[in-house]
């Protein structure tokens, strides 16, 4: 049997972040990645959103403008004001 050595090109911070954190992270933050949705126009400016069964976007605002943004559904409307 012979006796293998092997060894990495490469300082430790290099290798780490190379190797260990996308093998570490990529799933993690897949997971952290929010997925787009698709908008219908309804009324207005009032879109249906397609991922959600009964949840409507009303952007709201002056001139085109959007400075609120409510979420309507069939539990309530929250909303979500310019800061």
């Amino acid at each position: 049997m012979t006796d293998v050595h092997w060894q990495l090109d490469g300082s430790s911070p290099e290798l780490y972040q190379r190797y260990l954190v996308p093998a570490i992270t990529t799933k993690w933050a897949e997971d952290l990645v929010q997925p787009p949705y698709r908008l219908r126009p309804y009324q207005g400016r009032i879109f249906v959103i397609d991922a959600f069964e009964d949840s409507r976007m009303e952007f709201l605002g002056p001139d085109g403008e959007v400075d609120e943004l409510i979420f309507h559904h069939a539990y309530g409307a929250p909303g979500a004001g310019r800061v």
